[in-house]
C-alpha cells in the first residue's frame, strides 16, 4: 500500500503513532510532502528514520528549503555568504521554527549530522505516480505559475514549496488525476473540527491537518492512495 502525510514539524510521537496505525510494512511505500523538520523537537530522529527506510521518501518543503540555506554554513562546510545575507536566511529559519531543528541535530554525531544535511539537499521537488486507475502529482505546497504543458522540471523550488494552488480551478481535464499538496493547514481552508483531510473540487487533496498547531487543536493525517482511506493520530 502506498501512503502520505506531511508537515510533521519534528513531531516523533506522531509520526511514531501514525507508522503504528496504518501498520506500514516493508511491503507498503511511505511518502512524506516535506516540513519533517522545526517548531517539533525531535526533527533529526525523523530524519534518521526515514533515511534508513528504502521504501520511503521525502520530498522537499520549505522548511527543508530554509534549513539547507543556513546548516552549510553553520556546519562549517562552505564559507559563509555577505553577513547581511547569511544574517538574513538564519534569522527567516529561526522564525519559523528553526532552534527547534539546530537543537536536535547537535543531539546527534556530526557524521549524522552531515548525512542528513545529504539528505536534505537531495530530496525531490515532487513526485508523479499512477496507483491502480488514478494518476497522483506529489508535491509540497502547489504549482506556482503553473502553465499547461510546461515540464514539471522548469519549475523552480520556490513556485513548488511555498506556492498554494487553487482550490477551485482543475489543472487537468483528466478526472483521474490528481494533485495532493500539504504546506496549507486545512483549518485555514475548512471549519471542519477535528481538522481533516481536504478534497477539493478541483481535485486538489491537502493533507495538512496542523500537525504544527495540535496546541489548537491540529493532527496528522495520512491518506492511503489504492483506496483513499484517510487516517488521523
Amino acid at each position: 500500500m502506498t501512503y502520505v502525510f506531511s508537515d510533521v514539524h519534528g513531531d516523533v510521537d506522531s509520526y511514531w503513532k501514525m507508522l503504528k496505525l496504518i501498520r506500514f510494512s516493508k511491503e507498503d511505500r511511505l511518502i512524506v510532502l516535506g516540513d519533517v523538520c522545526d517548531r517539533g523537537n525531535d526533527s533529526a530522529e525523523i530524519y534518521l528514520d526515514l533515511m534508513q527506510r528504502k521504501n520511503a521518501v521525502c520530498i522537499k518543503g520549505n522548511h527543508e528549503l530554509m534549513a539547507e540555506s543556513v546548516l552549510p554554513y553553520m556546519f562549517s562546510l562552505e564559507r559563509k555568504p555577505s553577513r547581511s545575507r547569511y544574517k538574513s536566511a538564519y534569522d527567516n529559519w529561526m522564525e519559523n521554527g528553526g532552534d527547534a531543528t539546530v537543537l536536535s541535530l547537535y543531539r546527534y554525531s556530526d557524521s549524522a549530522r552531515l548525512r542528513i544535511l545529504e539528505y536534505i539537499r537531495e530530496m525531490p521537488l515532487y513526485l508523479s505516480l499512477t496507483v491502480g486507475e488514478r494518476e497522483f502529482l506529489l508535491v509540497h505546497a502547489g504549482i506556482g505559475d503553473y502553465a499547461e504543458g510546461k515540464p514539471m522540471e522548469e519549475y523552480t523550488a520556490r513556485e513548488l514549496v511555498w506556492s498554494v494552488p487553487d482550490l477551485h480551478t482543475p489543472l487537468w481535464e483528466d478526472k483521474n488525476k490528481y494533485l495532493i499538496v500539504g504546506h496549507t493547514p486545512t483549518m485555514l481552508i475548512s471549519r471542519q473540527k477535528p481538522p481533516m483531510i481536504y478534497r477539493a473540487k478541483s481535485r486538489v487533496i491537502d493533507i495538512d491537518c496542523g500537525n504544527a498547531y495540535r496546541s489548537v487543536g491540529g493532527r496528522l493525517g495520512c491518506l492511503r492512495l489504492e483506496d483513499m482511506q484517510e487516517f488521523y493520530v
